[in-house]
């Protein structure tokens, strides 16, 4: 027999496949050329600093040593220091960016009017901009009076979720915009409020 009920799904339907034809190996073949050049050349290079412990003109395989590794975990060392406040800061600015990024997606894919566009666009200006020119602003914007921020841990949570949020704004803007309109406007007739109904219905739904 026939289903009589229909189910209301929060994403939209894959996409279908485009057969590239004879196309297909070349490209595959960029896509993997490109990612050696970005991914696997940067990563081999830095391997190659680390186990020589710095950097010198001319590398020989026969001083690599896994010494100046182990020397990150020592405790009292400054490279240990560096590694665990980058690893919080990491840990930080991931956890509330993610969240940022999505409440910010929402908001803007529910409201079509010009002032929400032209917001978005401002708000979307650092991902063009040289990460050297953000954080010189940064530093001039507080590290002086009236923040005093200045040399602070603070100051790199502010300055990385400034690079970062708008950046992730753009993977989670067309994840927002997939989720059904039907199910929000089913939430609010139910009475649930906005933070619950992205609690409850956007964000399992922007999980990746």
């Amino acid at each position: 027999k026939l289903g009589r009920h229909g189910t209301v799904g929060g994403k939209t339907r894959v996409a279908p496949r485009k057969k590239l034809g004879v196309w297909k190996w070349p490209a595959r073949g960029f896509i993997f050329l490109w990612a050696a050049i970005v991914i696997l050349v940067p990563l081999i290079s830095l391997s190659f600093v680390a186990l020589n412990g710095f950097w010198a003109g001319n590398m020989r395989v026969d001083r690599f040593s896994l010494k100046f590794i182990a020397k990150i975990f020592e405790p009292d060392s400054l490279t240990f220091s560096a590694f665990t406040t980058s690893l919080q800061l990491a840990i930080i600015v991931a956890s509330i960016g993610s969240i940022l990024a999505a409440i910010l997606s929402v908001f803007v894919t529910s409201r079509k009017d010009r002032v929400t566009t032209v917001a978005d666009g401002v708000f979307k200006l650092p991902t063009i901009l040289p990460g050297l020119v953000l954080a010189i602003g940064m530093i001039l914007a507080y590290s002086g009076p009236p923040f005093m921020l200045g040399g602070t841990f603070m100051l790199l949570v502010l300055a990385f979720l400034l690079e970062q949020v708008p950046k992730a704004t753009l993977t989670t803007d067309p994840v927002a915009a997939q989720v059904g309109r039907e199910l929000v406007e089913a939430s609010h007739m139910s009475g649930a409020s906005g933070l619950r109904t992205f609690i409850k219905v956007y964000f399992p739904l922007m999980l990746p």
